[in-house]
């Protein structure tokens, strides 16, 4: 999905440079050494900034290296702080630079057919002329010399070859290199170690039909001989002819081919013959790019979902002698010409799309990808499609450049519904090189649309707008202005794509940063074309996005060494790899040490967020928090569309995730506008809690629960509402409100004494009670059956109610044909019926519970279809409720099932209705389970039965020690006996003497068992009054 795009560009001028015929660059010092074919050296300095160049040395080797001798290459060693410069006669010279002294260090007998430094360059390795390849050290010693080719095969040395017959190319670790050479019937490619020994695949050739093809086998006839080791993998790159095409190949290090694809650099054009001859191939530091040099072209590809593609093409100003990149920045490529001219261009590589405007309603996300002279849009609002694949396809003429071609603008207009117009506009008077353009830049605007870009015009920076009428797409003006300071990046201001009316903003500008990191404001459609200094970045930016939040505007930016940058604040990520801004949401990746990368995701508009927050610490990936998450190592960030955040991974495939915090702030937005069934849906389809619906805003919910559940298309969805329901707020909830919010809630969740789920259950039965539409009775038992403790004995006697009326209503049935009277079709009225309720009924509920309860409402037709809707095993219940049936007495039979239920209370009370001699065994129930409460309940119009049952419970109490309860129910029914029994174990003197006289029994019997009594109670104060008291009866 990524272009490559010119980022900057640096052209040198040396007027006495002539017939270039070799050059190296040394970027630590930033100084190119180029040597001409009158043999001199220039040793060319370039400042910091590239800007600037100046002729540090010119030195003259004519007088030690004759004109006439081919060179086949120069390359300065630091090591050495040296020139070393390779002849094809065999001469190996070396001038110092500092000491400006030169001298042959070596001559190999019968020349040089190619030669390479090693990556550290400690070792350089040689093709000899007597078909040998040795390797020497940095004192020129022969460390290793073995054969060329790995058998006897004869050497064959092409004379149409410009330079050298025999390329080399080193693996980024210095250990292996591959030698590409020359045959009798072709070319063979080997791979060495340091040590020169040979790696090659055990497999042979097959047939050309056949699946194993090597290149270290056998001579193959049509192989080239330009070779580059991929610096990151273990594949090598070469180019062959195949039926009149220039097919790039590859294949592993032990020889066996690994993919291929044809060199097509226009297919617009016709020729007899495709076949190019390429000068040289190099991949940069980390493999993102493909540079194939031609002769007036550089042809630069990348890699993507395992294809390659065409991403940019640079044309030459006069014919080019080679290419290199930087290694200290990977994406930097130097271009030196035959003849006066160098030119470095820093290349980037970018997604090609608006990341500011994606949450507009009217935005189709679209993201487009260039391969060759085709234009690839996919709009990511629609689909998610992967390279090589698109949602349309322009097919151009010419190769496309900048997103301009040939002499002319193409602009492409594209509707919501995806249908496509073509504009053309001129542009010859506009700037000088086509393919030299930076920063393009298409704005569209209310009232105009711009075309911005950089461009040179007589060794000028300047800057061009040319600004368009939107209706008919003409142009209306044109601005440029002269700058002194490359510009690196261009944005747009948030205010252009913010959620205000465009129409209400004057004055819509971009931010322009330069390579000092200095950020510029320029007014578009300006005539004064100003350029105003607005701030610093701590670190030169090689993108920046903008937002508005809360009113002010936000600029962030990334440096080249992953530092994301927030303007005059701080710096927030030493190792982020990218960024975007969605709405008020900085979303970026970051480098870790571990297996994964992490995503942070945050919201600007929260007051505790630590980007604008620095008080407030950023959580780490080993937190709970939902702000941040693990990704596949090398994911990288491509576009923000429907809410959901689309990643490209190095392999090239894409992969969409629906960040939570989105989501849950979404559903925030979405309450507060009363949509709570979008709100519902959006946690339904991201697995967010459900709790929120009710969590957010509680008092809003029970405020408009009637129109809330009116709202929801199905039923089933307030049952999966109300089953979700917990006691406890949502842990998610923190995520959806600021603090200040969720403290409110906390509040009100302390308000509820922790009945959070049966007032929401009972919120719900309420309003469905109102609305009396039939089709909620499903969610009305939910919500019986959500409630603590549950409500299922309710649940099951309305249930039978419904059961019992269905046997008085008979179902209407209506013919198939059309109503006579009205001509239309005969509406069925449908309606719950009882056993569709069971059955829901069953699947929410436990089964043992629910069949124990149905049993308890004594309806056995009922109890049936909870054993079978429950999956009961039918040996268990069918003999049971067939031996139920057998018992013809209806008090036999619910006083069977409620023994079996051990339902006791139950049981007393159902045969507290029977005969003489059920209510006698209610009688042995109530003595053996203490269910004295219960008895007199049952037996409250019974009064003999009714003094047997407190006189019981007396007994129970006495034994219990319960004197004082037991002493009521004995007297209650006038048990005097049992009454002065208590009485006396008790020590209660009063009413012992109280209840003797009441049964005439001599009272010194009962004072002396009292005595005893209040003895072994140790109860001296009650005994001395008893004493003195009995002492004054006696007086008297």
């Amino acid at each position: 999905m990524r272009n490559i795009i010119l980022q900057d560009y640096y052209n040198y001028y040396i007027e006495d440079l002539d017939q270039v015929e070799a050059f190296d660059f040394e970027e630590f010092s930033l100084t190119l050494y180029i040597l001409t074919k009158k043999k001199q050296i220039y040793v060319i300095q370039i400042n910091e900034n590239m800007t600037k160049h100046s002729l540090q040395n010119k030195i003259d080797l004519s007088y030690q290296i004759p004109e006439i001798q081919q060179v086949l290459g120069v390359k300065y060693i630091l090591e050495l702080e040296s020139v070393i410069i390779v002849l094809k006669n065999g001469e190996i010279f070396k001038y110092c630079i500092n000491l400006k002294e030169g001298e042959s260090v070596g001559c190999i007998e019968n020349g040089i057919l190619g030669f390479s430094y090693s990556p550290n360059q400690d070792v350089i390795v040689i093709a000899t002329g007597n078909n040998t390849l040795i390797t020497l050290d940095n004192n020129f010693d022969i460390q290793n010399e073995v054969p060329l080719n790995d058998n006897n095969e004869e050497i064959y040395i092409c004379n149409n070859q410009k330079n050298c017959c025999v390329y080399f190319s080193w693996k980024a670790d210095a250990k292996f290199f591959v030698c590409n050479y020359p045959v009798k019937n072709g070319r063979k490619c080997l791979t060495r170690s340091v040590q020169l020994e040979v790696i090659k695949s055990a497999a042979k050739p097959e047939s050309n039909n056949g699946i194993v093809q090597s290149v270290s086998e056998q001579a193959i006839q049509n192989l080239q001989g330009q070779v580059c080791w991929q610096p990151t993998s273990n594949l090598i790159v070469g180019y062959d002819f195949f039926k009149n095409n220039t097919r790039i190949i590859f294949w592993e290090k032990n020889g066996l081919r690994h993919g291929e694809f044809i060199l097509n650099i226009n297919p617009n054009e016709i020729r007899q013959s495709n076949e190019i001859y390429i000068q040289n191939i190099l991949f940069n530091k980390d493999s993102e790019i493909l540079a194939i040099q031609l002769d007036e072209n550089i042809l630069l590809y990348h890699k993507s979902n395992y294809q390659w593609f065409l991403k940019k093409i640079i044309q030459g100003i006069t014919k080019i002698l080679g290419i290199q990149f930087s290694v200290q920045n990977s994406k930097k490529l130097i271009v030196v010409y035959e003849n006066q001219f160098i030119e470095i261009f820093d290349l980037q590589m970018s997604y090609s799309q608006c990341l500011h405007d994606n949450q507009q309603l009217n935005s189709q996300c679209l993201s487009v990808f260039v391969n060759g002279n085709q234009l690839n849009v996919t709009s990511f609002k629609r689909n998610i499609m992967p390279p090589p694949m698109s949602n349309f396809q322009f097919d151009l003429k010419n190769p496309v450049i900048s997103f301009s071609v040939g002499r002319s603008f193409h602009l492409f207009q594209i509707d919501e519904e995806l249908k496509v117009k073509e504009f053309f506009i001129k542009n010859d008077k506009y700037f000088e090189k086509q393919d030299r353009l930076r920063q393009f830049q298409y704005f569209d605007c209310v009232y105009y649309h711009s075309i911005f870009f950089i461009s040179k015009n007589q060794n000028q920076q300047v800057i061009t707008e040319i600004i368009i009428n939107p209706k008919n797409l003409q142009v209306q003006q044109v601005f440029q202005k002269q700058i002194s300071h490359p510009i690196l990046c261009v944005c747009p201001s948030g205010f252009m794509y913010s959620q205000q009316k465009m129409e209400e903003q004057t004055n819509q500008f971009i931010y322009l940063a330069n390579h000092q990191g200095t950020v510029f404001k320029y007014i578009l459609n300006n005539q004064e074309s100003q350029l105003i200094k607005n701030t610093q970045f701590e670190l030169v930016p090689i993108k920046m996005q903008a937002t508005i939040i809360q009113g002010q505007e936000l600029l962030f930016g990334i440096s080249l060494n992953h530092r994301l940058m927030i303007l005059n604040n701080r710096i927030i990520s030493s190792q982020a790899t990218s960024f975007g801004l969605y709405d008020s949401y900085l979303l970026y990746t970051q480098n870790t040490s571990g297996m994964y990368q992490s995503l942070f995701v945050f919201d600007l508009n929260d007051p505790q967020n630590p980007i604008t927050n620095t008080s407030v610490q950023i959580p780490g990936i080993d937190s709970k928090s939902l702000n941040v998450r693990n990704i596949e190592r090398g994911c990288t960030i491509v576009i923000l569309a429907n809410d959901s955040l689309v990643f490209q991974l190095p392999r090239g495939n894409l992969e969409t995730i629906n960040c939570r915090v989105i989501f849950l702030r979404k559903v925030k937005e979405l309450i507060c506008l009363d949509k709570y069934y979008e709100a519902f849906e959006l946690c339904k389809s991201n697995k967010l809690d459900l709790n929120l619906i009710f969590d957010i805003n509680q008092n809003k919910f029970i405020n408009n629960i009637q129109s809330i559940l009116q709202s929801f298309q199905k039923t089933e969805y307030i049952n999966i509402l109300i089953a979700a329901i917990k006691s406890n707020l949502s842990e998610e909830l923190q995520y959806c409100v600021y603090d200040n919010e969720y403290q409110q809630s906390k509040n009100n969740h302390i308000s509820f004494l922790n009945k959070k789920v049966n007032i929401f259950c009972d919120t719900i039965i309420n309003a469905l009670n109102t609305i009396g539409d039939q089709n909620y009775l499903y969610c009305k038992m939910t919500a019986h059956i959500k409630k603590t403790p549950t409500e299922l004995e309710y649940v099951l006697s309305e249930i039978k109610k419904m059961k019992d009326q269905e046997y008085n209503i008979f179902q209407e049935y209506h013919p198939p044909h059309l109503n006579p009277e009205t001509n239309k079709k005969y509406e069925n009225i449908k309606k719950v019926s009882s056993k569709s309720l069971l059955e829901f009924v069953c699947w929410l509920a436990n089964a043992d519970k629910i069949y124990d309860i149905s049993l308890g409402t004594y309806d056995l037709e009922l109890v049936a279809m909870v054993a079978q809707f429950t999956q009961k095993d039918p040996k268990e219940y069918i003999p049971y409720l067939e031996s139920l049936k057998k018992i013809d007495d209806l008090v036999e039979r619910k006083y069977t099932i409620n023994m079996d239920l051990k339902r006791y209370d139950k049981a007393v009370l159902e045969l507290s209705l029977g005969n003489e001699k059920q209510k006698e065994i209610a009688l042995q129930l109530i003595k053996k389970h203490n269910l004295f409460n219960v008895g007199l309940k049952a037996f409250n119009k019974d009064n003999q039965l009714l003094k047997t049952i407190k006189i019981l419970m007396g007994d129970f109490l006495f034994q219990k020690k319960e004197f004082q309860q037991a002493l009521l129910s004995y007297e209650s029914v006038g048990a005097f006996q049992q009454a002065l029994q208590v009485c006396i174990s008790s020590g209660n003197v009063k009413k012992a003497l109280f209840f003797s006289q009441k049964l005439g029994k001599n009272s010194e019997v009962v004072v002396n068992e009292l005595i005893q009594q209040l003895l072994q109670m140790d109860n001296m104060y009650r005994l001395v009054k008893l004493i003195k008291k009995q002492g004054n009866l006696k007086g008297n």
